[in-house]
């Protein structure tokens, strides 16, 4: 099935490490193409066209200029989220250098320091009010 929707924003990833994608933004009218795999995985293809709600007072040209701008925003998101998550990669790693009792002591203080810093940048990046804030 499919709701006439785009892929949506993909989340940052909860306390589980699963990570959903919100409900995307809806299709501008136009020429789509259905594919379907039967049981004995034959693929059979047919095109239609999404034909605009007549109550709308928009044209099909701003539709897709929407649509194009809904699109950059979401993607946009989408890079923001993996910077953040590779933010919270680079922390993990240097939190368990911090850790380590066979490192030099500046080491670790460079780690717990670089740490700070990655925090703040998250801080940037997304809401902690929304959540719990990220640790350092």
């Amino acid at each position: 099935t499919w709701d006439l929707r785009c892929e949506g924003v993909r989340k940052l990833p909860d306390d589980k490490g699963h990570i959903e994608t919100t409900t995307g933004y809806l299709v501008p009218p136009g020429q789509y193409t259905v594919q379907m795999r039967l049981g004995n995985n034959e693929v059979v293809e047919r095109e239609f066209e999404l034909v605009k709600d007549p109550r709308l007072s928009v044209t099909d040209d701003e539709l897709e200029a929407q649509h194009a701008l809904l699109l950059a925003i979401r993607d946009t998101h989408n890079q923001v989220n993996e910077g953040v998550m590779r933010i919270r990669n680079i922390r993990a790693q240097l939190e368990a250098w911090g850790e380590r009792s066979d490192v030099d002591v500046a080491i670790r203080e460079e780690a717990t320091r670089l740490c700070a810093v990655l925090t703040e940048i998250e801080c940037v990046l997304t809401n902690p009010k929304l959540g719990h804030p990220p640790t350092a």
